[in-house]
């Protein structure tokens, strides 16, 4: 969720620390529904991130996520 994406950017923002963030399904209920722009924040403190194809939210397909 972006709650989440919010509090995970921030441990690694500003570190040299680096992690691998896994997902089987996005949050994609209400207002905290996982987007790509909250996505993208994780990939710029240096997540890497990977989900199976069917669980990359929508908008979110052009972004460095590997296919699991």
């Amino acid at each position: 969720c972006t709650g989440c994406c919010d509090l995970l950017a921030g441990l690694l923002r500003g570190s040299k620390a680096t992690g691998t963030l896994c997902w089987a399904r996005p949050y994609e209920w209400g207002i905290q529904a996982t987007t790509s722009f909250a996505l993208m924040e994780l990939l710029k403190a240096g997540w890497k991130l990977a989900a199976p194809a069917d669980a990359i939210p929508g908008g979110a397909t052009g972004l460095p996520i590997r296919r699991l």
